[in-house]
């Protein structure tokens, strides 16, 4: 279920983004890596028992989203936190067997760190099996 989760979120994100990619400590390397904006990295940040005891039935997960700093390029950073909340918040998730993973919502969003020429910033999205 929870590579499912993530697979399914990167096929709902690839749409609007050049890359989208799980968090694999990308930022620690950062010289390294080849960035073509707008890019998400997907990490899962923790989980949570759900009521109905399920051991997966909560998980957070935070999108790191890499937008150019260019004015009026179309992937500034509130153009695609706009899309990002439309693509996702309060709705539903699926796996590509149409199997049910659950609820997403929008949690939030913080601005984080700026590299050259590209602001970075973090949203936080709750899955809801219940």
């Amino acid at each position: 279920m929870l590579r499912e989760v993530g697979e399914s979120l990167k096929k709902i994100l690839s749409t609007d983004f050049n890359q989208v990619e799980f968090y694999e400590g990308q930022f620690e390397r950062f010289d390294e890596e080849v960035v073509y904006p707008p890019t998400c990295y997907i990490e899962y940040v923790s989980g949570q028992v759900a009521e109905n005891d399920d051991p997966l039935g909560k998980l957070n997960l935070v999108l790191h989203v890499l937008t150019s700093r260019l004015e009026r390029d179309p992937g500034n950073m509130l153009d695609i936190l706009e899309k990002i909340i439309e693509l996702i918040h309060d709705k539903g998730i699926t796996a590509a067997s149409g199997e049910y993973l659950g609820h997403m919502l929008f949690a939030g969003f913080r601005n984080t760190i700026i590299h050259d020429g590209l602001s970075a910033f973090e949203v936080d999205i709750l899955v809801d099996r219940g």
